[in-house]
């Protein structure tokens, strides 16, 4: 027999090997020829599929794995779907495209979003990071077209809040003064404080209306206020002080009349308990208020009185001159 030629699973000079892609080679009979991107072949021509291959001629892809290697890897999320090639599909108001991480719903009155970012897009009016609040802080509502208490106009710039006694505001926010006697410039109010309104209006109008202007402004004007009632404060209590040394005066004055005359009728010895135990009282204080004002000021009293602010010095007077009445 001339086995020149062998068989198609086998090969050699005496056909004892096994052709291309045959397995066993023991028995040749297993044709098994690789296949790119897909598998290669045992010795006893099996399939052993590639990586992330499954199927029994590893035709397809495991589990979130996509394209011709299924190297391609995509797991479903909320935000996204995967397509065949394992691109993300971003579900609806997920953006943007391939990342999908971005939400953005659209919120009637507040928002729309950008298709491509994603990024709110505030409706007119509206500002904040979620379009929640109004661009103009001194509007409110839904639509932010409606002014906050206290604001009028347009563009609710004009301020009125009613001051019981002095005014009321009008829709446009002007001031309606109860008395007719006053303006509406001056809010309404008695000429005595006609000086700190305007203190208040040149100081705001040299700063442009500014806040910290603003502050400075009602600041001189409590000051002064402060002031002004100090001082009345303090003229009060030096009439009252006057008026006590006054009656002090008229009843020791009294007293020692009535003193002389008893004198003159019993002699020192004979005068009435009483009127004994009032002169020396009063005469004791009148006698301490004369010391006093005979004091010269210490050392210690100089330097404290050099070292307090010139604004002070009148109260702490005052304060020295009643202690040394009292």
């Amino acid at each position: 027999e001339d086995c020149a030629v062998c068989k198609g699973e086998f090969k050699g000079e005496n056909c004892e090997n096994c052709a291309e892609h045959y397995y066993p080679k023991e028995s040749c009979e297993v044709y098994c020829p690789p296949a790119p991107n897909r598998y290669t072949c045992t010795d006893q021509g099996q399939k052993q599929c590639l990586q992330n291959r499954t199927g029994s001629h590893c035709e397809e892809c495991i589990s979130n794995h996509y394209g011709d290697d299924c190297s391609k890897f995509c797991q479903e999320t909320d935000n996204y779907t995967c397509d065949e090639y394992g691109g993300k599909l971003c579900k609806q108001h997920f953006y943007p495209a391939e990342k999908c991480d971005i939400n953005c719903e659209p919120v009637p009155g507040n928002f729309t979003c950008n298709q491509t970012t994603g990024q709110k897009i505030c409706a007119s009016g509206k500002a904040g990071s979620d379009c929640d609040r109004c661009e103009n802080m001194n509007k409110e509502g839904e639509n932010c077209d409606n002014c906050k208490q206290f604001f009028y106009g347009p563009e609710c710039t004009i301020y009125c809040k009613p001051e019981d006694g002095f005014y009321d505001c009008s829709e446009n926010g002007t001031k309606v003064c109860h008395d007719n006697t006053t303006t509406a410039e001056n809010d309404c109010q008695p000429g005595q404080l006609k000086q700190q309104n305007q203190d208040i209006a040149l100081i705001a109008g040299a700063g442009g209306g500014g806040g910290i202007f603003i502050t400075l402004a009602i600041t001189v004007v409590l000051l002064k206020m402060r002031r002004g009632k100090n001082e009345d404060k303090a003229e009060e209590l030096e009439d009252h002080t006057n008026m006590n040394n006054k009656n002090e005066e008229a009843q020791y004055s009294t007293v020692n009349n009535s003193r002389s005359e008893s004198t003159q009728q019993h002699g020192d010895s004979n005068l009435p308990e009483e009127n004994t135990e009032v002169y020396s009282h009063i005469n004791r204080k009148r006698q301490k208020k004369i010391n006093m004002n005979d004091k010269e000021p210490s050392l210690d009293e100089d330097a404290m009185y050099s070292k307090i602010h010139p604004q002070k010095r009148k109260k702490y007077r005052l304060r020295l001159c009643v202690d040394t009445t009292a």
